[in-house]
């Protein structure tokens, strides 16, 4: 659904009697108002300042949908956090109306799984409290790939004693022309009372564009993620980015970077429809690169990788990494274990005898004899147990296979697998195990990493084409990519 769409099913008595110029211009300058992503900065935030017994989530489109409804978050008294577990009694989806999914539903609710509703018309998530709860302030987060057109049409309601007693929506005609109004007295450029013409109106959103910049431009002055997001054409992106586009794009990474200069790319899924090609990704980090370098008056390289946006630590810490390695591979092969480089370590060490700038962990696949997934599965605790024994922190849990330990030189990432008739099953994929034949790992051979040898698959660069494909040789930082992006020239 376009904008003007939107906004004429939306259209309020708050809007009454305000210009459709004005509305147009609201669009222009906040293509990108309601935005709102997976982490803590980029939280939909509402406020509530009263007692709720039932909430109601739905997505209010003339057309049927289906939806991942968002993680929701309730705050209550002073900022806390209210446990979900100790109010809520029932979650029912429209879709799903029967009491046994109802339970199944809770539990999703419960442990932050996605809430995903059919096709249909208004998809509604309900979630009945136990008792009435005051409730100061609820927030969303977006699911991985989530943050687009659909969110926009979230609607919310909250019940008290069987009464409406709060509403709101993540995108309203209302809020949209407030939000303009609030950045233009901030930046300085007042808006017309009256009517405008299409080249005025045009020549208004180059100043406010223009004044934006500029308030980029003074130090210590900075827009939040979701202002500078919301300046962004982040729900439909054709063509080369503008200039502005680029600038604001970089200010928002950096911003959700933060002074650690580092986050999950995760924390960037709200820029996917915009950046959706390698091209397109890789101007914008220039831009972030220049932007850093210039203020800090140090040269500063952030690379992007699928799980960190990050300065490549393993290249700038290479001493801290290899003693790591130096360390770690006898204490596997003390707990009984056959270790190898595996991955983007050992794509590293066969292709560039270094750390690949763009790669963000270590890691390390282990063979222990286990015969079958199961034995494998148990046999991981027995080896967490033993590494923790020689003073390693090992964090293992049942939402993942492979697992970190961490040694007084740094992290490393463990891959186990297991071994079935003449074939290993190694771990080529988000819990996907395919077979590779046994002499392609074992017995190990040998690769050099800046220099100094490790142990590494038997075959070496038969291992990384059964990983990578027939074009492991080529470098591409962008494989496995969060979101989906195309290696475009524009």
């Amino acid at each position: 659904m376009r904008l003007g769409k939107l906004i004429a099913a939306q259209r309020t008595d708050s809007t009454a009697g305000i210009p459709c110029a004005m509305i147009d211009l609201a669009y222009r300058i906040l293509p990108g108002f309601g935005v709102f992503g997976p982490t803590a900065h980029l939280h939909k935030s509402f406020l509530v300042e009263t007692n709720l017994r039932r909430i109601e989530l739905y997505l209010d489109v003339p057309e049927p949908r289906s939806y991942t409804f968002p993680q929701l978050t309730l705050v209550g008294r002073k900022g806390k956090q209210i446990p979900l577990r100790e109010i809520v009694d029932t979650v029912a989806l429209t879709s799903q109306p029967d009491a046994s999914s109802s339970d199944q539903l809770r539990n999703s609710l419960l442990t932050g799984k996605g809430i995903q509703a059919v096709k249909e018309m208004r998809p509604s998530l309900t979630i009945q409290l136990k008792k009435a709860v005051y409730i100061s302030e609820l927030r969303l987060a977006n699911r991985r790939n989530h943050p687009g057109r659909a969110s926009r049409h979230l609607a919310l309601r909250g019940y008290a004693n069987g009464q409406l007693v709060f509403a709101a929506r993540n995108f309203d005609p209302k809020q949209l022309l407030d939000a303009l109004n609030a950045i233009c007295i901030q930046i300085g450029v007042p808006l017309p009372s009256g009517q405008v013409t299409q080249a005025e109106l045009q020549n208004l959103v180059e100043r406010i564009r223009a004044a934006i910049i500029a308030r980029l431009d003074q130090p210590g002055i900075r827009f939040d993620p979701i202002t500078l997001l919301s300046f962004l054409p982040l729900y439909g992106h054709k063509g080369p980015l503008s200039h502005y586009e680029i600038r604001i794009a970089a200010e928002a990474m950096i911003q959700i970077l933060g002074n650690d200069r580092r986050a999950r790319t995760i924390a960037f899924d709200p820029l996917g429809i915009l950046l959706s090609s390698s091209q397109k990704l890789q101007t914008v980090m220039v831009e972030v690169n220049r932007l850093l370098t210039q203020r800090t008056q140090q040269p500063i390289t952030i690379v992007a990788s699928k799980h960190f946006i990050q300065e490549p630590r393993l290249v700038r810490e290479k001493a801290r990494y290899l003693k790591m390695l130096d360390a770690v591979f006898p204490i596997l092969r003390d707990c009984g274990v056959t270790p190898v480089l595996c991955y983007g370590s050992l794509l590293g060490a066969v292709r560039e005898n270094s750390f690949l700038a763009h790669d963000d962990d270590v890691d390390i696949l282990y063979h222990d004899g286990s015969t079958s997934r199961e034995e494998m599965l148990k046999r991981r605790y027995d080896l967490a147990k033993a590494l923790t024994a020689r003073g390693y922190i090992c964090e293992l849990s049942d939402k993942a296979i492979n697992f970190l330990i961490r040694g007084p030189h740094g992290p490393v990432d463990l891959f186990p697998c297991w071994e079935s008739e003449g074939q290993i099953n190694v771990l080529m994929g988000y819990e996907m195990f395919r077979p590779v034949d046994r002499e392609v790992v074992l017995p190990t051979s040998t690769v050099h990493l800046h220099d100094k040898p490790y142990p590494s698959p038997a075959q070496p660069e038969k291992f990384l084409q059964a990983r990578y494909g027939k074009g492991w040789r080529v470098s591409d930082p962008y494989y496995e990519w969060p979101w989906p992006i195309t290696h475009e020239t524009t």
